[in-house]
């Protein structure tokens, strides 16, 4: 197999180092050096490196052969992800030991006073070395496809829970699926669709159980419609592996899974290609969406990886591909720098101040505190024409939502958009005099948020932005005429009936709004558990839907159906009701009174 090839490879390696280590201290001059030994160990370490990493290899692949000996009941279906997850991990350690390695091996090529044979014997290894991570990344893409498959998926179902099985009905002989994405069976857990084995008095009841099978059926059966189904690469600068089991958010995971929307991953900040899911996708014709990860910049490799990041937004957003931006707070304003992952978004009349962080002050036994965690209800206004109403107004209009480090953003005047640019704001903070733009948030930052770790910020810094009369603006939707016509762009256009010229981009100013740390929180209301924020995960989908060009699918889900859209209300609201309960009804029985005796007279 591939990762048995890859044990091979690296153990002939591994003697290749130490034949260019006998090489370069055979010469009698290196051999009187001091520091011989020196680097003699250090070439035998750089050859155990490699040794190591092929007996981890061979390990993995004699586990992933007693995986396969077994089978998932009642399918029979051998465990082929559990044997690709084995194999993935060791080929992805191996790969990275690799890079060290070569990292290593380019720093003795660059040594001075090395002599010209020795720097060529060392080049030669360099790229021998380059073939071998080549190999392996091929391989981890070809291990990355086998956890997507659907089949997998439905036998763990069934293996884990009842299932109930979704099929396609025959196709017409001799017909072939419009895509590689075509989806003949799936399956729906038994245990969400009928609600067993939850308190019912918890669950909310037949209400609940209502919406949840329509979103599982719904969702299920949507996996068969013949229209192309959106690709999400999720691209990052940070080192870490999200796929392919994205963990960070699983749940929002299997959310798409169900509508049989594929993930990738694309580590730009790793000098990554594009993920071969990409390639495929246009050549099926499938829409791409790219969710741009602004990384938290702790030092300069995560700096470094933040202008990769940059730089990819930049050159998507110039090539006409649909964008959704998420960002992160930035310390370079506030020392009077550009921060470069706003800087492309001025170019589509979108300006934010990453350097300022929206605040919002709570009074609490102690004194007052601040959080930059800002709970939003979006509701359409009665004065909204259908001209100046979010795309996406619809869907999340009283839900509420939860923003993690609110960014502020401002929109271009229509007078100076670029042409054909037309900017929604989909997300707005009312104004209110508890909330403002916070400039000294670094300190609140590095207590992850935590209130009580930090000292406290206040309104009124000398570059703090107070609140005035219009509501602050945190996330934006964008459509302009697409510069380039991307491919992938135009068959999703073609596909709903939208302008193939149309480029859209949806930015918000925050970040992690979207994992399950924040979207699986619950809350109790009335005596049942709701989600404390469901207007994030219908964001997340309504937005996806949006930037592909898929406007005749927006709507609320039934999911959000069970939460309660009656807004709590206000202090003033509260403060009415009061003074009428304790004023109003003494004024009434004097009025019922007196006019009681103007009768009797």
């Amino acid at each position: 197999s591939a990762t048995a090839m890859l044990s091979t490879k690296a153990q002939a390696f591994a003697t290749t180092l130490e034949k260019v280590r006998d090489e370069l201290l055979s010469d009698p001059q290196a051999a009187n050096n001091p520091n011989s030994q020196r680097a003699r160990d250090a070439w035998n370490s750089l050859a155990a490196q490699m040794r190591t990493s092929s007996t981890d290899l061979q390990t993995a692949q004699q586990r992933a052969t007693d995986a396969l000996a077994r089978s998932i009941e009642p399918l029979n279906i051998p465990p082929l992800d559990e044997a690709a997850s084995g194999m993935r991990m060791a080929i992805d350690s191996a790969a990275t030991n690799w890079q060290k390695t070569s990292e290593s091996l380019d720093v003795a090529a660059r040594a001075p006073g090395l002599p010209n044979n020795a720097r060529v014997i060392i080049r030669a290894a360099i790229g021998e070395l380059a073939q071998l991570r080549d190999a392996a990344a091929a391989t981890l893409q070809q291990l990355d496809s086998i956890s997507r498959l659907r089949i997998l998926r439905v036998a763990a179902a069934i293996s884990r829970n009842q299932g109930a099985l979704l099929i396609a009905g025959p196709t017409t002989p001799g017909s072939k699926p419009q895509s590689s994405t075509a989806v003949s069976v799936t399956a729906v857990d038994l245990t969400q669709l009928l609600a067993l084995g939850q308190d019912s008095a918890a669950s909310g009841g037949p209400v609940d159980f209502r919406y949840r099978a329509e979103e599982l059926l719904t969702a299920g059966l949507a996996a068969f419609t013949d229209s192309p189904k959106p690709l999400l690469v999720i691209t990052h600068g940070d080192k870490g592996k999200l796929a392919p089991d994205f963990a960070p958010i699983r749940r929002l995971a299997d959310r798409l899974a169900l509508r049989s929307i594929n993930l990738a991953e694309w580590r730009v900040g790793q000098d990554e290609p594009p993920p071969p899911a990409v390639a495929l996708a246009k050549a099926d014709g499938r829409s791409i969406v790219y969710l741009i990860v602004a990384p938290e910049v702790r030092s300069a490799e995560s700096a470094l990886g933040m202008n990769k990041v940059a730089g990819t937004l930049k050159a998507l957003i110039n090539a006409g591909e649909p964008v959704m931006v998420c960002l992160n707070p930035s310390t370079l304003p506030t020392a009077g720098a550009a921060d470069p992952m706003v800087e492309p978004l001025a170019e589509l009349g979108l300006t934010v101040d990453s350097g300022l962080v929206l605040a919002e002050q709570f009074a609490t036994p102690t004194g007052p505190l601040a959080a930059t965690d800002i709970y939003i209800t979006p509701s359409q206004g009665s004065t909204e024409t259908a001209a100046s109403r979010s795309p996406l107004a619809g869907s999340l209009s009283g839900l509420k939502l939860r923003i993690l480090w609110p960014l502020p953003m401002s929109i271009a005047q229509p007078t100076v958009l670029p042409p054909g640019a037309k900017l929604w704001p989909v997300l707005q903070i009312p104004a209110s005099p508890t909330i403002w733009a916070e400039s000294e948030w670094l300190q609140l930052r590095a207590a992850r948020g935590d209130v009580r770790a930090a000292p406290p910020i206040t309104p009124g810094g000398p570059k703090d932005r107070a609140s005035g009369s219009s509501p602050w603006t945190v996330a934006v939707a964008i459509e302009r005429d697409n510069p380039l016509k991307s491919p992938s762009l135009t068959a999703a256009a073609q596909s709903s009936g939208a302008k193939a010229q149309s480029q859209r981009a949806l930015v918000i100013g925050s970040n992690g709004w979207f994992v399950d740390t924040v979207t699986d929180v619950v809350t109790v209301v009335d005596g049942r558990p709701v989600f404390d924020a469901p207007g994030n995960g219908e964001l997340f989908v309504s937005g996806l839907l949006w930037l592909t060009h898929q406007d005749d699918q927006l709507g609320r889900s039934a999911q959000a159906q069970a939460a309660a859209l009656i807004p709590p209300l206000s202090e003033g609201t509260l403060s009415a009701l009061r003074w009428a309960i304790a004023g109003m009804l003494p004024l009434l029985v004097l009025f019922v009174g007196s006019a009681i005796r103007l009768i009797r007279r």
